[in-house]
């Protein structure tokens, strides 16, 4: 289909271009010839046939829409690259042709809907990158400086996408503001999007990889950068939200209390208030709890439990209450805490549950409940997602043997923990005791 929609355009244009009477006989029949192989689907032939044209006849009215054409029949061909290179060379002269419009109405349109789906057409690799930067690396004699700015910021945009696909947030952000820089400079509608995209989106997109790569310090930084221009609410509140968070991995509580306050005082001011509240009340709540501040995060969870009852993630309040309990040596109103979030359909198949699963068989482990403490300890094991979770609990549940009385269960249970573990503290254990049971099981016979 697509090939013929080019010979028709091809031969279109080619009849406006052969009633010209600038157009020399030699480039016309090239031009003529050249549609009428796309016409019989001969694209290498007009390839041929136009890549001659362009390069012995450059003075010819025909040749900037030639060229264009000869970018078509190259992406065509599957052969995007080349087209990108040809365009680089011809797009200006397309753009500036006094002829090239009028022999062919909407050209400059078209090309720059050309470059477009040549840039879709390229690979995701290193080589494309590399050709991207090369045609935007400054120069005294490179091409690129004459390049429209539309096409700058077309292809400065496109290196940014990719590297952010590519998970190097740096190079992305560089070169969005190179876009940026180019839109400016053509009066481009898009400004807004882009500064958008620089100031918002991008730097959230990074924080959140930087956070979940173990890497918070590094969003911490990129956020508070980005906090640093002024921003509309929403994007502030977003902003915030995340550098929170990335303070909070990052092993810093009164920074991220900080700003979950200030994300609460905000939540103030509306009415109602807004959905994001739970999370931000659920994250206060989980740092009182770790600098234990038992009394106040009591008070904020049971208030939170009240207000935010239809949060998709109301147990982990519960279970957080069931910390506070332990920490008071309230262990039935633990033991329950935990059973509603074990009980809770939104926690099941979720790190919740195996949280809250383990930590029941800690509370039996301290009553000395050893045959509950198993049961509970079971729970996890039974998952298959979780093998750090799953590794504790076998720990625990072989020490829970041992104290029963029952040898061959816990060098079972010790065995699997260290197949299941990632840590080597776990593993070491596990393999110390082992040696233990087996050295007494020796000694007895």
């Amino acid at each position: 289909m697509q090939v013929v929609v080019c010979a028709m355009i091809l031969l279109a244009s080619g009849q406006v271009l052969l009633d010209s009477p600038v157009a020399r006989t030699e480039p016309r029949e090239l031009y003529q010839r050249a549609a009428a192989a796309i016409a019989g689907q001969d694209l290498a032939t007009a390839t041929g046939l136009l890549e001659e044209l362009t390069q012995n006849h450059s003075d010819s009215p025909l040749t900037e829409v030639a060229a264009f054409h000869l970018g078509e029949c190259y992406l065509l061909q599957s052969q995007p690259a080349q087209a990108l290179l040809l365009l680089q060379v011809w797009s200006k002269r397309i753009d500036t042709s006094d002829t090239a419009e009028q022999l062919e109405p909407g050209i400059t349109n078209q090309t720059w809907q050309l470059l477009s789906n040549v840039l879709r057409g390229l690979p995701n690799d290193s080589r494309t990158l590399e050709l991207l930067e090369e045609i935007l690396a400054p120069s005294v004699d490179a091409v690129n400086e004459h390049l429209p700015d539309q096409w700058e910021m077309a292809l400065a945009l496109e290196l940014s996408k990719r590297y952010e696909r590519n998970k190097n947030f740096s190079a992305a952000q560089s070169w969005l503001g190179r876009a940026i820089e180019a839109s400016a400079r053509g009066d481009s509608s898009t400004d807004s999007e882009l500064e958008h995209k620089f100031h918002c989106e991008l730097p959230l997109a990074w924080a959140e990889h930087a956070i979940s790569t173990e890497q918070p310090q590094t969003a911490v930084e990129v956020l508070q950068t980005a906090l640093a221009n002024r921003h509309q609410v929403d994007r502030e509140l977003a902003l915030r939200f995340l550098l929170a968070e990335a303070y909070f991995a990052a092993g810093q509580p009164a920074r991220a209390s900080e700003q979950f306050q200030w994300l609460t005082n905000k939540a103030a001011e509306s009415n109602p208030p807004p959905a994001w509240l739970a999370a931000v009340t659920l994250r206060r709540a989980e740092l009182l709890v770790r600098s234990r501040a038992i009394g106040e995060a009591r008070t904020l969870l049971q208030q939170a439990k009240k207000e935010h009852d239809d949060f998709e993630l109301a147990y982990e309040f519960d279970y957080l209450m069931a910390r506070c309990a332990v920490a008071r040596i309230e262990f039935d109103e633990a033991i329950g805490l935990l059973q509603q979030v074990i009980d809770a359909p939104a926690a099941r198949g979720k790190e919740a549950f195996a949280r809250a699963a383990w930590m029941l068989g800690e509370v039996h482990f301290l009553q000395r409940n050893y045959p509950q403490a198993v049961a509970a300890y079971a729970q996890v094991v039974s998952l298959d997602n979780f093998p750090q979770w799953q590794a504790r609990a076998l720990l625990q549940s072989a020490k829970c043997h041992e104290l029963l009385g029952d040898a061959l269960a816990a060098v079972a249970d010790y065995r699997r923990a260290a197949e299941f573990s990632q840590q080597p503290e776990i593993t070491q254990t596990a393999a110390e005791r082992m040696a233990v049971i087996e050295s007494a099981t020796t000694n007895l016979r």
